[in-house]
Order: structure tokens, then sequence, then C-alpha cells
């Protein structure tokens, strides 16, 4: 479906109750709700109203899923795009609460609909919660269900888990497909044992065997001797240039040296977040190259506070793209979404194993959500 001819519908009513009750008419019981508030009545000097309420929707149909996993692209891209781009912000974002977790905004009107006796919520806010993801959210998501869905429908764990599943994908970005491989420098940055240099082999060995490019690697993580040897192994096997840089000044020579290359790979030194000298250290050699794309690795086996002291670290230099790695090495998925979620950094790939030939793929959120809800595991 083109994203053109895709569309958000609004509805306003006097309650959610009744809005609701419009909308399944209109639209059936699958319909997704991506956004509830409460908006002023009248114009701004009719203060004498009462407050009504809006809900946004997606029609429910094969071509609505399309329209929600539609990649948010740039700005100054077709409106019904950036339409999209801002729901995923909207259906993420709403008013952090007292602990500062997304998704926690609630009308209250909702809270009557909820009923924690009902089975099905239960085991699904159960299974949530052992999975880890932020209470904000899965509260949010269950309410959203709870309000839209009738009672039948909540009977049916298919109808359910669907509607919980759409939800969850609209609140990750994904990189643009288009742009992943069009970027030409790439520098991967990351803590320890994020597992960049494995990754730089698997970009390697995605761009050079499967897209056929020409790739060339540059190892600017030079302090440890194991990380050099790596690399001349991994591109000794593959056949790709290798070069050292140990300034950022070599850096940038080495890249003018590889201007023919189709890709440029650049493996920087990793970082404590917590050293100052560490990042300052990365980022001299990210500075020395502006027109880089910079892809953020996040392991998904980290503590979700310091993932997002990782970010924190380097949110003055950008990150274009997140890529989750380690991927097999948790069987929890919470975490990373909730860091994925509140960083707003969109996702480019999906790195597990240590076999540089397989398990990386390009991110699909609905993938994670499928981890997350329990329906797969990440090898």
């Amino acid at each position: 479906m083109n994203p053109e001819t895709a569309a958000v519908r609004t509805y306003r009513g006097s309650s959610i109750s009744s809005t609701l009750e419009e909308i399944q008419r209109d639209l059936g019981e699958e319909a997704l709700v991506v956004s509830v508030r409460e908006i002023p009545g009248g114009a701004a000097w009719e203060v004498w109203k009462p407050q009504e309420v809006e809900v946004m929707v997606i029609p429910p149909s094969d071509e609505a899923d399309e329209f929600i996993e539609v990649e948010p692209v740039q700005s100054d891209e077709d409106p019904a795009a950036e339409t999209a781009r801002k729901l995923v912000s909207l259906a993420s974002a709403g008013s952090a609460d007292a602990a500062g977790e997304p998704g926690a905004e609630f009308v209250s009107e909702q809270d009557d609909v909820f009923k924690a006796s009902d089975s099905l919520l239960e085991d699904m806010r159960d299974h949530l919660t052992r999975q880890g993801l932020a209470s904000g959210i899965s509260e949010k998501i269950l309410q959203n269900a709870a309000s839209t869905l009738n009672s039948s429908s909540l009977e049916k764990p298919d109808v359910f888990e669907k509607h919980l599943k759409q939800q969850l994908i609209v609140m990750l970005k994904a990189y643009n497909s288009i742009r992943l491989q069009q970027d030409r420098i790439i520098f991967l940055i990351g803590p320890r044992g994020s597992g960049k240099t494995t990754m730089a082999a698997k970009l390697a060995v995605y761009f050079s065997e499967d897209l056929k490019k020409d790739v060339t690697w540059i190892c600017a993580d030079t302090i440890r001797a194991a990380s050099i040897n790596e690399a001349r192994v991994y591109c000794d096997s593959l056949g790709v240039p290798l070069m050292l840089a140990y300034t950022p000044r070599e850096l940038v020579d080495n890249i003018h040296e590889a201007e023919g290359s189709d890709l440029i790979i650049v493996d920087t030194p990793g970082f404590n977040p917590y050293l100052e000298s560490d990042v300052l250290q990365v980022g001299k050699f990210l500075t020395a190259v502006p027109g880089r794309s910079t892809y953020l690795l996040a392991p998904a086996s980290t503590k979700e506070t310091d993932l997002i002291d990782m970010a924190a670290a380097f949110e003055p230099f950008q990150p274009d793209s997140l890529v989750l790695t380690k991927l097999d090495e948790t069987g929890t998925y919470g975490s990373i979404f909730n860091f994925a979620c509140r960083s707003g950094i969109p996702l480019a790939y999906f790195a597990s194993g240590p076999d540089v030939f397989d398990d990386l793929r390009p991110a699909n959120p609905s993938r994670l959500v499928d981890a997350l809800m329990g329906e797969s595991r990440f090898r």
C-alpha cells in the first residue's frame, strides 16, 4: 500500500466510551488506537464548554499493517510517511510517570474498563513483566486493548495478541531501508565487549558477499593488539583490505585513500561511558569525519540503565541508528525494547551469534516484538 493513500482517522467525542463505540461501529473491533487525549471542547475563548476526547485510530486491515510498519523517513519526504513518524513518537512518548517510564499517559475513564480478574489480560501482564517491559508501556497497551476490543475479542488470544503487537511495533523506529544500503562511511561505536569487531565482520560479509559491494575496513581500535589481529584475520579470510588508524589524522588519510570503495567500515575503540577520557577519544575520531553515518551498538544482555547512560554519553554526536547485538545471549527482551523506545534512535540491524557469515538482519521492529511476546527467539 502506498503511504500516501494510508489514512489515520481521528474521532472526537464527549467521552472515551462513546467515542470507542463509534470507532467499533465504523471500523470493527480490531481497530488500532494509537493516541487518546483530552482536548478543549470549543475555541480558546469558549471556556464554558466541557473537555472532549480525541482518539487517533489506524483501520484494521492488511493495508493498515503495512502502514504501521512504514519506516520513518526524513521530514523532506512525503507527508504521509512523516505523519507515520509523528504517530510513532506520539505512541511512545506520552507523559512520563514518576519513574520516567514511556507510555504512561492514560485517560482516567479507561481505568474503569480494565478488569484485573480477566485471565487473558492478567496472563499477558505477567508475561510482559517477566520480559522486563516497562510497566508504563505494558499498562498502556493493555488498557488500549481492554478499551478497544469487545468482550468476545478479549477471549480470542490471537486477536488480542495481534492488537498488542501492533501497538508495540509503532513505538519503535526503523532506519530507512534505502539509506541502509546507501551509507558509505559507517562508524561503529559502542562499549567494550559490545561486539564491534564481530559486527564489522558481519557488515563486511553482508555488503561484499550479498550485495557485491567493494568494502574497506579501517581499524581505529588499535589500543589492543588482539583487536588488530582479529580484524586482520577477518579481512584476510574475506579478501577485504584492512587499514589501521592510530590517530584521527590517519583516519582521514585512510578514508581519502579508500575513496573508490563502495563502503568504508570504521571500527572505533571500545569505550567506558563513565570515563570522560574514553568518550573524548572516540569523539575525536567521530568529529574528524563529519560526513559519516554512526551506528551505536547496544548489547541486548546489558542492563537498561547502563544502556541509557551509554546513549547519553554519545548524544552530542547524534548516532544515526541503533544496532542490537548479542540478541542470542538473553531470553528477555523488555529492557532492550524499553531502551530502543526511550532513546528514539532508529533500529538498523539485529545481530546475534558469533558466526560472521550469518545472523545479521536489517532490523524489523515486528521481529523484536515477536521475541518480546514469546513467539520467536534470536539464535
